[in-house]
């Protein structure tokens, strides 16, 4: 931000401080604490108040999708992150070179942007993050310049012996002749342990580059050499051998070599370094940028803050805001803040908060002022995600003693400055904060000039929030336009405060309650009343009561919410488990058709087995009654097997009993006991009845059937028999019609009806059906709606046209 910026926020902003007063100062060291590079933290230091509303909804969306990223936990990496202009500095000079170090650093630098930018390039991250992913590709490719330091420099942040062949040969002969110089140091090492000249546990030592031995100094004209050194108490010297002289003398030319060796190569790598300071500037913007960014999405996830809405109407409504700061602290502390709800618009741009001493005045106001100024400044603030923000040209805070003793000013000379700045430049755009308005002087002529002040600022059309205790500026949001009262609750049976703000009332100081719950004398109390003011005293008792009254019907409010919630969970859960036992139903009756199918395959190879084998046996009676008792026996085993079937589904599944008394007869709907498939009989014998299921006849025990419901007795002729077998699907299809007449029926007789038809209907495939209940009170036609609703197999119901019966005639659509 430069000195323009700078002094255009100081013009927007009123006092200078307005940080330190709303506590924004500390949110700040908040997102620094986040920040994990040099950069990011300076853009913390550069965050500025802002009006522009595509800046700051730019700022807000990019962090609101960082955000995203943490509660996803899709893990961003996290690396650290050097600022390497300083680098880039001593590199600018032609000619110049960086040191091993440094291009450690810059590697590091690299791989940063490197990895941020393909984490945005991952599956399908263009579309969940957009701002990012646009930011992110605006970054040049780091990978050629990756790979030329990592050609050069190694893990451990040293140049390779591979950065070239000459590099790689000189090494090889420092190695070779640092092993022929061990070898003669420590030969003659041994020999002066053998003489005598040197103590039995010395070991060889390196002093100025360059391989000694230590001997004690009575002994060092016994050892031809050169003394490099000598211990602090003068006792020791360390001498290189002359023998050794020559090999030393090499290593030092080879190192010398080395070191220009190792500085061509880091000049020709800085030359390449050079041409990318435009690339490597932007990319430690990127770099920045994206830590800061991290930064404010880390501390909104903390305070539970999100993304609400921008306005361009001259409107704050916030729903549900807290305190940032508190949040935070109270967080730690496992408690709850309480949250604020209020709106300011057009027809209520002032609020004007009362209410007891402690009970939460300041911080409701101090809570709506960081709460904006955050915003303004590109932070999340934790409020419900339809709240609505609008941007303020202005923002004014007067809160505090602001009395100077340099400048000869009292705390409410201090306030009247204040007022005076707030009116020579407040206007429709300006949102001011006052705490405790018309304190610090006599109240009457307090309140007289705080009510003008504010008369003032509301013809200007400001916005702003004050706090106060006198009754006159309560009575004046009542009594004129553009005001609103607000009032923070209070206990009055435990006399404590609630810290909830109500908007649309006044609040009361409650004095005298708070003076008697502190133990006043009840003499005391009395007389101050009867100074007070009768009027006064009945007016602060009418706010009391008000606000008493209100808190029991919100109690009682919340318990019928309470209950109406638990109704709904109910009310979920039968529809759960209403659906959960259609589905058991479904599934029981798939898993009979398949099993049932499986036994009828089954049973028909064995039959035309038997029948084959019967028809080879020709006449011979033996061979054709062995068979028949086989067949027998087949039959009898496919009859135990479906009664343990079927008692194995009578588990989970109650079926309905319509067994009925009486023989059976041919026309009789009945079923095998123990079993739920239903036939009809077609053919009697002394003990066996023929019974066709569907497109299956089959003979079965009579004393092993039941008889389900009285039918019409039909004759038993040839005809009829032949005909039997298609009955239960040829008959009824045919006989099935699209159109069902429930008319005059009462809801008790539909729904049986309904199932049946739609069971069939659906048995058979039918799209499209027209069900006519009639219009009248409506009652039956909604009975069969959700009847039908409660069918998977329904696609959707609607009424038919009007000329055809309109609302009278449900059309179902089955899938």
């Amino acid at each position: 931000m430069n000195n323009t910026e700078q002094r255009s926020n100081l013009s927007k902003l009123y006092p200078s401080h307005i940080e330190e007063k709303i506590g924004f100062d500390r949110i700040k060291d908040l997102l620094i604490e986040r920040c994990s590079g040099k950069g990011a933290k300076e853009k913390v230091s550069q965050i500025a108040f802002s009006s522009q509303l595509k800046k700051v909804n730019n700022e807000l969306l990019l962090t609101d999708e960082f955000l995203r990223i943490i509660q996803l936990g899709l893990g961003f990496p996290e690396r650290s992150l050097p600022t390497i202009d300083h680098h880039m500095a001593r590199v600018r000079p032609f000619g110049a070179w960086l040191e091993e170090d440094d291009f450690a650093e810059i590697l590091v630098f690299l791989k940063s942007i490197n990895d941020f930018v393909e984490f945005f390039y991952k599956d399908d991250r263009e579309e969940q993050f957009p701002l990012l992913f646009e930011l992110s590709s605006a970054v040049f490719s780091p990978q050629k310049l990756m790979q030329s330091i990592e050609r050069v420099i190694d893990e451990r942040g040293k140049v390779r012996s591979q950065a070239s062949p000459l590099l790689f040969k000189l090494r090889n002969e420092i190695i070779s002749e640092e092993s022929r110089l061990r070898s003669i140091t420590e030969r003659i090492l041994k020999e002066s342990m053998q003489k005598g000249l040197v103590k039995e546990d010395s070991q060889l030592t390196i002093r100025n580059g360059r391989m000694v031995i230590p001997v004690p100094a009575e002994n060092k004209r016994q050892i031809k050499g050169f003394i490099h050194d000598e211990s602090g108490t003068g006792q020791t010297s360390f001498i290189e051998p002359a023998e050794s002289l020559a090999a030393n003398n090499r290593i030092t030319e080879l190192k010398n070599e080395e070191r220009r060796e190792v500085i061509r190569i880091l000049t020709a790598l800085s030359d390449e370094l050079r041409l990318e300071t435009e690339n490597l500037a932007a990319g430690g913007k990127y770099l920045a940028a994206i830590d800061f960014i991290r930064a404010k999405a880390k501390l909104a996830n903390d305070i539970d803050a999100c993304l609400p809405v921008l306005t361009k109407d001259r409107l704050l409504s916030l729903i549900d805001a807290k305190h940032p700061l508190l949040l935070y602290a109270y967080k730690k502390e496992k408690k709850d803040v309480k949250p604020l709800s209020v709106q300011l618009d057009k027809e209520s741009r002032i609020l004007i908060i009362s209410g007891p001493n402690a009970g939460g005045k300041s911080v409701a106001m101090k809570t709506m002022a960081l709460v904006q100024y955050m915003l303004q400044c590109g932070l999340l603030v934790p409020c419900h995600p339809e709240s609505q923000f609008y941007l303020f040209d202005q923002l004014f805070i007067e809160m505090g003693d602001e009395q100077s003793l340099d400048n000869d000013l009292s705390t409410y000379s201090s306030h009247l400055r204040d007022m005076r700045h707030f009116l020579d430049f407040s206007n429709q755009r300006t949102l001011f904060f006052i705490d405790e308005f018309g304190g610090g002087t006599e109240p009457q002529f307090g309140g007289a000039l705080a009510a003008a002040i504010l008369e003032q600022l509301n013809r200007q059309k400001a916005f702003g929030v004050i706090t106060t205790h006198y009754a006159s500026l309560k009575k004046l949001a009542d009594e004129q336009k553009g005001f609103v009262n607000g009032a923070m609750l209070y206990d009055t049976k435990q006399l404590q405060p609630l810290y909830l703000l109500k908007v649309g009332k006044a609040g009361s100081s409650y004095a005298l309650e708070i003076a008697t719950k502190m133990g006043i004398s009840e003499e005391v109390l009395n007389r101050a009343k009867n100074l007070s003011g009768k009027g006064v005293v009945r007016f602060e008792k009418s706010l009391g009561q008000l606000d008493s009254e209100k808190q029991r019907f919100i109690k009682q409010n919340q318990l019928l919410e309470e209950q109406t919630r638990k109704l709904e969970e109910l009310q979920a859960q039968y529809k759960k488990q209403k659906e959960e036992l259609e589905n058991q139903r479904i599934e029981i009756l798939k898993n009979a058709k398949r099993e049932a199918a499986a036994v009828i395959e089954n049973a028909n190879r064995k039959i035309e087995r038997t029948i084959k084998e019967i028809q080879e046996a020709k006449a011979e009676k033996k061979r054709t009654k062995e068979l028949r008792e086989k067949l027998g026996k087949q039959k009898e085993e496919m009859l135990k097997f479906g009664q343990a079937k079927t008692k194995q589904k009578k588990k989970t599944v109650d079926q309905p009993d319509y067994v009925i008394d009486g023989d059976i007869q041919i026309g009789d709907k009945v079923r095998i006991k123990g079993q739920e498939v239903t036939g009809e009989v077609t053919q009697l014998s002394e003990s066996e009845a023929e019974v066709s299921f569907g497109l299956i006849k089959s003979k079965v025990k009579i004393n092993r059937l039941q008889r389900l419901q009285a039918a019409e007795k039909v004759k038993k002729t040839k005809n009829t028999s032949k005909s039997r077998s298609t009955y239960d699907t040829t008959k009824k299809l045919s006989e099935f019609s699209t159109n069902l007449d429930i008319r005059g029926k009462r809801v008790e007789e539909v729904m049986p009806i309904i199932e049946n038809y739609m069971d069939t209907a659906i048995m058979f495939d039918m799209k499209e059906l027209r069900i006519l209940h009639g219009k009248g009170t409506g009652a039956l036609k909604d009975f069969v709606r959700n009847l039908l609703r409660d069918y998977r197999e329904v696609k959707s119901i609607r009424d038919d046209h009007p000329d055809r019966g309109g609302a009278g005639i449900s059309l179902v659509s089955l899938k």
